[in-house]
Parts: structure tokens; C-alpha cells; sequence
């Protein structure tokens, strides 16, 4: 799976020492905060049992950067994926199960193929948590599938790798 390695670490320790307020950044600078977060999430994902705290924690800082940046419905469908992660991982589960429901609309509107598979991911990983590993079989499944007709070869392991070659829809 992916590692940030030092280099990305450096990089984000640079852009914050800018100070750049995200609210106000132009929106071709707005990436860098879906990236970002994203990749904390994967982070956490596979963090260490001793380095889970200190990686939501860094995960949660991302977010809230990218919920200052999220201007337009896309961004916001990225924010709301997210979100819904970070409170399946505090076990807010109602209100990660409505954060998933708003993103996937917010992914459907704006035709944004990341943010379902974000989506349909951690809907996976969520069920997972709550002991319910048909049902999280089936988002994963949704997930590959995604993932799969758009090129994402990356993410397509991603799944395979989390929930096991099973996932597959081949």
C-alpha cells in the first residue's frame, strides 16, 4: 500500500508554513487539500495500532483545512467522504451513515467518480467495524468496480488489498 514518505511530509510542511488561509487560495490550489486529506486518510487506514491516534489526529487536521477549501459541490462531496470516515473511526455511526448519504449525492450530481469510491470504501471499512462483512463485501465490490472502469488501478488494490481478493467482480 502507499506510504507518505518524507518528501510529502516536507511538502506539507511547506505549504503550511505559508500560512495560506484555504478559504481564500485560488481553486486550482484547492487540490492540494483533497490530496492531502485523502492521503491522510489512507494513512490511517494503515497505520500502526501505536500510531493510529497521531495519524487520525493528522487526518483530522487535513479535514478541517479541506472543509475551509470546499467551495463548490465537488469539493464538498470530497469533504463529506471523508468526514464520514473520520466519524466511523470515532464510531459516530449515524452520523457517518449520513455523511455517506450526503456525499454519495454530492458524488452523483457531480458526476465525481472519486468521491463515490471514497464513498463506497469507507462504507466498507465502516460496515467492516460493525461486524457486517456481507454487506461490506458489496461496497467493496462497488468500490473495485468504480475504481476499475475509471483507470484507477492504485485504487483498484487499494480494495483488493483491504478486503481481500473476494471483493473482486471479475
Amino acid at each position: 500500500c502507499m506510504r507518505l514518505g518524507e518528501g510529502v511530509e516536507a511538502l506539507v510542511g511547506e505549504v503550511r508554513a505559508l500560512k495560506l488561509d484555504p478559504r481564500r487560495v485560488h481553486m486550482a490550489a484547492t487540490e492540494y487539500y483533497v490530496h492531502v486529506a485523502h492521503a491522510r486518510l489512507h494513512q490511517c487506514l494503515h497505520a500502526e495500532p501505536e500510531q493510529r491516534e497521531q495519524r487520525i489526529a493528522q487526518f483530522s487536521e487535513a479535514l478541517d483545512e479541506l472543509r475551509r477549501a470546499a467551495r463548490v459541490p465537488l469539493l464538498l462531496g470530497h469533504y463529506r467522504a471523508l468526514l464520514a470516515q473520520l466519524e466511523w473511526m470515532r464510531e459516530e455511526w449515524d452520523d457517518a451513515a449520513k455523511s455517506f448519504i450526503e456525499a454519495e449525492r454530492l458524488g452523483i450530481q457531480e458526476s465525481a467518480p472519486w468521491v463515490l469510491y471514497t464513498v463506497y470504501r469507507g462504507r466498507a471499512h465502516m460496515l467492516n467495524a460493525r461486524d457486517k462483512p456481507e454487506a461490506a463485501r458489496d461496497q467493496a465490490r462497488l468500490a473495485e468496480a468504480l475504481a476499475r472502469a475509471h483507470g484507477a488501478g492504485h485504487r483498484v488494490r487499494w480494495v483488493r488489498e483491504e478486503f481481500g481478493a473476494s471483493s473482486s467482480i471479475d
